[in-house]
């Protein structure tokens, strides 16, 4: 029986029968890094929990907000920096209401961590249309994972 680097039973060598195809696209979602070594099995394809964890991954997307995106808190107007989709937590900077000298709203240098309850979107976006609006993602992979990436997608 093949067995994964960590000494555990593949999926696919144990229960998994059905290969569903798998996108660099779900390691996005899962905000998990896009070095290949990392998101590919020992088989060096994608690892195919990246599909079997895909739709709980959508689910909890539902409602957050996107990094960059200006939301309300309780504590004011602010921007997202970071969210965790397990914790529904959101970090957020709160604009501080002063201008730089280009005119944009000035952030806070401190970091606020609030639940996905306490957050109200501002503009929320179609997550349709925004991904296909949305630029290649190969152009977020650094360069030297490139070739090695677009190998993997191959299969």
């Amino acid at each position: 029986m093949c067995s994964s680097d960590l000494g555990k039973s593949l999926c696919c060598a144990t229960w998994m029968a059905d290969f569903q195809p798998v996108s660099i696209k779900m390691a996005k979602t899962q905000n998990l890094s896009l070095n290949p070594t990392k998101i590919s099995g020992i088989c060096g394809r994608l690892m195919c929990c990246l599909k079997y964890e895909n739709d709980v991954y959508l689910e909890l997307r539902k409602g957050m907000p996107d990094n960059g995106e200006r939301v309300m808190t309780p504590d004011g107007s602010g921007k997202v920096m970071d969210t965790s989709l397990l914790d529904g937590k959101i970090k957020v900077r709160l604009y501080t209401g002063e201008k730089d000298e280009d005119g944009t709203d000035k952030l806070s240098a401190d970091l606020y961590t609030y639940s996905r309850d306490d957050i109200k979107r501002l503009n929320p976006k179609n997550r349709t249309e925004r991904y296909e609006k949305s630029k290649d993602i190969m152009s977020e992979v650094d360069d030297e994972y490139k070739d090695e990436l677009a190998e993997l997608l191959k299969d």
